[in-house]
């Protein structure tokens, strides 16, 4: 094994192991949670870490970045349960978009709405299109932390701390748009997300 196989292979797995052991000790409540469904859950970035912790073994598609820092990610994300994609989704569909298509036929997808770097909280029109291609409906989901650290990163992101309680707060489907509803679709979105996470320190509107 060549010492960058070694790095990713500790990467992954001591990521992960860090995740699973902290998270043994939250208090996680899930509310209108949907197993077993096969929806396109959606959550805002900095709330990759809760997440990924409360929902992990499902086998739910991630769309998870292209880049470097994504693989850096996808190690623990695969480790926890998930099927990484890797790319990004467009309009016009690519390799990564084909990928989410083919695994929307028998798993949940799971996408960043304002990844892969931003700006925080801003809903990006891709959810809606991969809602278009794979007939899926958005499940937005918000999070709340009681007691966090947060990291100086551009969406701030939260590493809840030992003992932390933690609520998934799951809203209602909306329905997969057709070509000429995308635009309606996703204003939508970023209303009930809005809505959804009420206040935050970071910008809700789209540019």
């Amino acid at each position: 094994m060549s010492l960058s196989k070694l790095g990713f292979w500790l990467e992954k797995y001591l990521a992960a192991a860090f995740v699973l052991l902290l998270g043994a000790t939250w208090r996680i409540r899930q509310i209108e949670p949907r197993f077993g469904e096969r929806h396109l859950f959606i959550s805002w970035h900095r709330n990759i870490i809760p997440s990924a912790y409360a929902r992990r073994g499902e086998g739910i598609a991630v769309l998870i970045s292209g880049s470097k820092d994504g693989q850096l990610a996808a190690g623990p994300v695969e480790a926890l349960g998930y099927l990484p994609i890797r790319g990004s989704s467009t309009r016009g569909g690519g390799k990564a978009m084909r990928q989410i298509i083919r695994a929307s036929r028998t798993r949940a997808i799971n996408m960043i709405p304002d990844g892969p770097k931003g700006p925080p909280c801003v809903v990006k029109d891709g959810v809606v299109w991969a809602s278009y291609f794979t007939g899926l409906s958005i499940v937005p989901i918000a999070v709340e932390v009681d007691r966090t650290w947060r990291l100086n990163t551009w969406d701030r992101m939260l590493i809840p701390k030992p003992f932390a309680r933690i609520t998934l707060r799951y809203g209602e489907p909306i329905p997969a748009p057709s070509k000429d509803e995308v635009q309606n679709t996703l204003d939508t979105v970023c209303r009930v997300m809005k809505e959804m996470n009420g206040k935050s320190d970071c910008a809700t509107q789209r540019q």
